[in-house]
């Protein structure tokens, strides 16, 4: 199945928090460091609303434990043209600079 049109995502990136590294993206500005494990993804053009769909993967073990990437908490943390997104270690839900995030936007239109 082809993204186009409507179905496309607006936004993708693939980034090491460890280095602060883009490894490739599109429909971002810039990102900037948050604190450990958090990015914020600025958009190069806004969102026509805060309700679009961010999928999001990571790559990273501590003892073969798996990490877990989810939105940021907060009101202005999902705004239309910017979004937080912050990994952590999943046994204990530390915050942690892992080497490859990916982060995918869908619009709500």
């Amino acid at each position: 199945m082809a993204f186009i049109g409507d179905n496309a995502p607006s936004r993708m990136c693939n980034f090491d928090l460890s280095t602060n590294t883009n490894r490739g993206s599109f429909g971002l500005s810039s990102i900037s460091d948050v604190a450990t494990g958090a990015q914020r993804f600025n958009f190069s053009s806004h969102e026509s609303n805060a309700h679009y769909t961010i999928v999001a993967s990571s790559v990273g073990s501590v003892n073969g434990d798996g990490m877990v990437v989810a939105s940021y908490p907060g009101s202005e943390e999902k705004v239309t043209n910017s979004f937080i997104a912050r990994a952590n270690y999943s046994p204990n839900n530390n915050a942690t600079d892992i080497t490859d995030m990916q982060v995918v936007v869908f619009p709500n239109t």
